[in-house]
């Protein structure tokens, strides 16, 4: 959909407007007349996989669940997946220092939750993302 969206909307400075809907117009008319050599699906309105004829029912897309049952869900450590009812959860940080004075250059949060017992006992020391972290910052929540 990006892709398509970016082609459609693109400016071509360097390309005058007739050309420019020329192409696209041009575009349209070859999605139109492609065929699979394959299946022989293709063509205006032809699209593979057939959508489902069926309409889903309505309750499939509800939400039967409470916004804080969800919520407490996302409060998990990603690595051992602890919820933060069970153990304290915290988000991992990248600290750099100056080497000659011992000052922090830089401090980087990752928003991945991690529990103590994963940082500490189990020296988990990278984020999902697989970024290297050295510090862990506790959160707290509740009231």
């Amino acid at each position: 959909m990006t892709q398509l969206q970016s082609f459609l909307f693109e400016e071509h400075p360097n390309e005058n407007r007739t050309a420019y809907e020329l192409r696209i117009k041009d575009a349209v008319k070859t999605a139109n007349e492609f065929k699979c050599h394959r299946c022989k699906h293709g063509g205006k309105l032809s699209c593979y996989p057939p959508f489902p004829v069926n309409e889903p029912k309505k309750e499939e897309f509800t939400i039967v669940k409470s916004e804080n049952d969800l919520i407490k869900e996302e409060l998990l450590c990603f690595h051992t997946k602890i919820p933060y009812n069970s153990n304290q959860l915290g988000l991992g940080l990248k600290i750099s220092k100056i080497p000659r004075t011992g000052l922090i250059r830089e401090a980087e949060a990752y928003y991945d939750y991690i529990s103590v017992k994963a940082y500490i006992k189990e020296s988990v020391n990278r984020t999902s993302h697989n970024e290297r972290i050295t510090h862990w910052l506790p959160v707290f929540f509740g009231r």
